[in-house]
C-alpha cells in the first residue's frame, strides 16, 4: 500500500537533477561562446587565419568530464555558442555550416575515441596513455575535421587544410590535457604540499608571463628567433617540477602570448604573409609542446612508480615488524641491510649496529 509521502522523493531528485543539467548546459553555452570570442581575438585579419581555435578543445574537455548521457545536449549547447559568435562576426552562412559540420565531426570523434580508448575518464600521466591520446585526438581527429573545415576558408585547399589541421591539433594537444590535468589536480588536492610548493608554481607562471610578454609583445618585430630558446628553462621547470598540469598550463600561456603578438605585428612570428606567419608559429608551438608533454608524462610515471615502491616497502616493514619471527635481509654483496623489530629486540642492538 502506497503512503502519501513516498512519491515526493523521486520528484525532488528529478527536479534537482534537471536543474543541475540545465545549469551545466547554460554554462557550456557561455563558455563555448566566450572561447569563440577568444579565438576571434587570435585571428589574423583580413585573411581570417586562425593559428589556434580553442572552442572544440574546450568542448571535448567538458565532454570527457561529463556523463555520456549528457553529451548530445552539451554538444548542441556548445555548437549554439559557436553559431552565435559566427553570426555576430558576419561569416557567410555557407562557411558557418561547414565550420559547424567540422566541429561536430571533431568533437564527437575525439570524445568517443578517447573515452573508448581509456574506458572512462582519461589519465595522461604515463607515456603509453599520452601516446594513445595523441594518436586519436591530435593526429587522427584534426586530420578528418580539417578535410571539411578547409572548404570554408577558400583559397588553396591544401594550404588551408594544413593550417586548419594545426589550428585544431594545437588546441587538443595543450588546452584539453590542461583541462583534464587541472580537473584531476583539483579532485585529488594534496594538503601535504607545502606553501613553498604553491609559491614556486605562482613564481614560475608569473616569470613565464613576464618574459613571454617581453619576448612576444614589448620588443617589437625585430626580435631574433634565437631568443625563443630562452623560454626553455621555464618550460623545463614546469615539466619536471609540476608535471602535465604545469607544462600544459605553460604551453597555453606561451601560445596565447605568441599568437597575440603575431596578430598585432610584434614578436618573431610577425611577417608580411599571414600564412607564413601562422605556419611558423604553429610549427614552433607544436614542436615545443610535444616533447615536453612526453617529458612531463615520463616524470609523472616515475613518480608514481617510486610512490608505489615506497608504499609497498612500508607495508612490508609493517608486516615484518609485527611478525613473531626474526627476519633479516641482505643485498647481492651479502651485506645485511634490514632487520625487523623482533630481531633488534632479541639481540638488544640498534639497527645501525646490525647493518653491514
Amino acid at each position: 500500500m502506497r503512503t502519501g509521502h513516498k512519491p515526493s522523493r523521486p520528484v525532488v531528485v528529478a527536479s534537482s537533477s534537471l536543474s543541475r543539467t540545465l545549469l551545466l548546459l547554460a554554462l557550456v553555452v557561455i563558455l563555448c561562446y566566450l572561447s569563440a570570442r577568444l579565438g576571434g581575438l587570435l585571428v589574423l585579419r583580413p585573411q581570417m587565419v586562425w593559428p589556434l581555435w580553442p572552442g572544440c578543445a574546450l568542448l571535448v574537455g567538458v565532454l570527457l568530464l561529463s556523463p555520456e548521457r549528457t553529451w548530445p545536449m552539451l554538444i548542441t549547447g556548445g555548437l549554439a555558442g559557436f553559431v552565435i559568435y559566427d553570426l555576430q562576426a558576419g561569416l557567410p552562412l555557407r562557411s558557418i555550416a561547414l565550420l559547424i559540420l567540422s566541429d561536430v565531426i571533431e568533437v564527437s570523434i575525439a570524445a568517443l575515441g578517447v573515452r573508448y580508448a581509456f574506458g572512462g575518464l582519461p589519465r595522461l600521466g604515463t607515456v603509453g596513455a599520452l601516446s594513445r591520446y595523441v594518436f586519436i585526438a591530435v593526429i587522427l581527429v584534426p586530420a578528418i575535421a580539417a578535410s571539411v573545415g578547409a572548404l570554408a576558408g577558400g583559397g588553396i585547399y591544401w594550404t588551408t587544410w594544413r593550417v586548419s589541421y594545426f589550428t585544431e591539433a594545437l588546441a587538443l594537444l595543450t588546452l584539453t590535457p590542461a583541462i583534464l590535468s587541472w580537473s584531476h589536480t583539483l579532485g585529488t588536492w594534496e594538503t601535504t604540499r607545502s606553501h613553498r610548493y604553491y609559491a614556486e608554481g605562482i613564481a614560475l607562471m608569473a616569470g613565464l608571463v613576464l618574459w613571454g610578454y617581453f619576448l612576444f609583445e614589448a620588443i617589437g618585430h625585430e626580435v631574433s628567433s634565437a631568443l625563443l630558446y630562452s623560454l626553455l628553462p621555464f618550460l623545463l621547470w614546469s615539466a619536471l617540477r609540476f608535471g602535465l598540469t604545469g607544462i600544459t598550463t605553460s604551453m597555453v600561456l606561451v601560445a596565447f602570448l605568441s599568437i597575440w603578438g603575431a596578430v598585432h605585428g610584434r614578436g618573431p612570428f610577425a611577417r608580411s604573409d599571414p600564412f607564413q606567419s601562422v605556419q611558423a608559429l604553429q610549427l614552433f608551438l607544436f614542436s615545443a609542446a610535444t616533447p615536453l608533454l612526453y617529458l612531463a608524462a615520463l616524470v609523472e610515471e616515475q613518480r608514481e612508480t617510486a610512490q608505489a615502491g615506497r608504499e609497498s616497502e612500508g607495508r612490508f616493514r609493517l608486516v615484518a615488524n609485527a611478525a613473531p619471527v626474526l627476519i633479516w635481509m641482505s643485498d647481492a654483496s651479502k651485506q645485511c641491510n634490514y632487520f625487523n623489530l623482533r630481531w633488534l629486540e632479541f639481540t638488544g642492538r640498534s639497527l645501525n649496529e646490525e647493518l653491514g
